[in-house]
């Protein structure tokens, strides 16, 4: 939009017009804390506290104004017909003119009686005289003279301009009549000088009644609204109304923003439930290690956790998700629970359990693989420990097991193989075992002296074996360094084997131990 030329004759320096393309002037902000107060009311309001009237004293004092106006007719009737009585006797009396013109004259009459009441000053008699006298004051006595009036008159200005409206109607009224007024005064200015003008007005509370006020000098404005927001001019002025009712937080924070909050609301509101559970100053929530680091020292857990993963609220980035965390905490739906001492227990076994299922084989180094029968000739050893452990063909689970050792095929007693050393896991109690040699149904033509020893297709018999000591087994180790001011430690930490019975979480020292190796002989024993 082009700005006019500076008139001829005028200053370019001195004008108020800048020499830049666009010109804009921030409107000096005018407010009062004063509210505005009709002149009727201002001082009964200053004599009379505020009173908070109920729909029946309403009906009540609704009902006396009523009664007052009719009252007030009435007494009104009787004395206009008091006066006509009057006006009748007069025309009775003298008999000159109508009793209308009687009536008429006595309203006259009552009228200069009320002008020359004593007491009553007439406005323009004395206004010659108060002239004379200010104007033989001095500045500084009218200064004296009108201080206090001056400051009522400029406060009485002041809440009558600025103040704010207690009473939304009264504000819809002075809003209207005053746009009114400034659109019309807009209207001429266009006319006079040609200049655009776009003005919309909004309503800031709800409890306004005003719909949005919007103003065009031509259809120019209309259309570079159009065309420089993709909306028209009554969308443009029911968004603004939105922005300005809801405020600069309900619209300008965005969605990150609000994620962010309420992220931090539920982080504080979990840290501040696990501190009054546990009574304990506990300085973050452990959410990664939470079994170990909160469940196993505190004996607490969480109840009813609402999103699919056990997570940190810093984790989750799906609103409706943060959402519903954050609800369920303050609701008290999702709480954490402290375990009794029977649950404490379960826990601990399903710690265990779960933490067996994740253990991976033992190393094929340290114990001899588990074959099953490759010929129906085999023999297999099944041993049966007085600690009740007993051979499977499959995998076992580590305890006192002896390990499985597959034979050569045997068909006579005089080709047995030499003692076999079979090592233990755990050295098995008594030194003695009870071995148990079965034949496999299979196998044909077997040698007398395995029948006579009790071996048939059809039964097994039991031969005695002794257990001799075996080395122990070497077992990786660890070094870890402990830190003590400036000096330094180390520790030799002994690395768990994966088969072992007893299952260490925190290795502190090297465990002590031996492992037990038994010799086997096959030998005549009699039943």
């Amino acid at each position: 939009m082009a700005l006019p030329s500076p008139q001829p004759g005028l200053d370019p320096d001195s004008s108020t017009i800048s020499k830049t393309r666009v010109v804009s002037k921030r409107a000096p902000r005018l407010a009062t804390n004063k509210s505005f107060t009709l002149w009727r009311q201002r001082f009964q309001r200053r004599a009379q506290g505020k009173r908070v009237f109920t729909a029946g004293d309403r009906l009540l004092q609704a009902r006396k104004r009523e009664q007052h106006r009719r009252d007030y007719r009435d007494a009104l009737r009787e004395a206009q017909g008091k006066i006509q009585a009057l006006a009748q006797g007069l025309k009775e009396r003298f008999g000159k003119y109508s009793v209308d013109h009687y009536y008429n004259e006595l309203k006259l009459e009552l009228r200069r009686i009320k002008e020359e009441n004593p007491g009553v000053v007439n406005l323009t008699a004395v206004t010659k005289e108060i002239s004379v006298r200010w104007q033989s004051l001095s500045k500084e006595d009218r200064i004296c003279v009108t201080a206090g009036c001056v400051e009522e008159i400029k406060e009485e200005r002041e809440a009558k301009s600025l103040g704010t409206h207690n009473v939304p109607l009264r504000a819809f009224y002075d809003a209207r009549g005053t746009l009114q007024s400034v659109e019309k005064e807009l209207s001429q200015l266009h006319a006079r000088t040609g200049f655009e003008f776009f003005l919309i007005a909004s309503r800031s509370k709800t409890t306004d009644f005003m719909k949005p006020f919007i103003y065009y000098s031509s259809d120019i404005v209309k259309g570079f609204i159009a065309d420089s927001f993709g909306r028209s001019i009554d969308d443009f002025a029911v968004q603004m109304e939105a922005y300005v009712i809801t405020g600069l937080k309900g619209v300008a924070m965005n969605s990150k923003n609000r994620i962010l909050e309420i992220k931090k609301k539920t982080t504080s509101l979990i840290l501040e439930q696990l501190r009054t559970v546990t009574g304990a100053r506990i300085t973050r929530m452990e959410y990664d290690q939470f079994d170990d680091l909160i469940t196993e020292k505190y004996d607490v857990v969480v109840k009813n956790w609402p999103l699919k993963k056990f997570c940190n609220p810093s984790g989750v980035t799906s609103s409706i998700e943060l959402n519903t965390l954050y609800n369920s905490w303050k609701s008290g739906a999702t709480c954490f629970q402290r375990l009794t001492g029977e649950e404490v227990k379960e826990w601990e076994s399903n710690q265990f359990a779960s933490a067996m299922e994740l253990m991976p084989p033992p190393p094929a180094e340290l114990v001899p693989a588990l074959a099953l029968p490759q010929s129906s000739t085999e023999m297999m050893l099944i041993s049966e420990l007085p600690c009740q452990d007993r051979l499977a063909l499959g995998p076992t689970p580590p305890s006192h097991t002896l390990a499985t050792v597959p034979l050569a095929p045997i068909t006579n007693l005089a080709s047995a193989p030499a003692p076999i050393a079979v090592p233990f896991l755990s050295p098995p109690n008594p030194d003695t075992i009870t071995m148990m040699i079965r034949a496999d149904p299979t196998l044909q033509n077997v040698d007398p002296a395995l029948i006579a020893m009790g071996i048939t297709q059809s039964n097994q018999c039991q031969v005695t074996a002794t257990t001799t000591m075996a080395p122990p087994i070497e077992q990786p180790t660890q070094h870890i360094s402990h830190a003590s001011g400036s000096k330094r430690s180390w520790q030799e930490v002994v690395t768990p084997l994966s088969f072992n019975t007893h299952i260490a979480k925190k290795p502190k020292r090297q465990q002590k131990g031996k492992h037990s190796q038994t010799s086997l002989a096959v030998g005549s024993s009699e039943n």
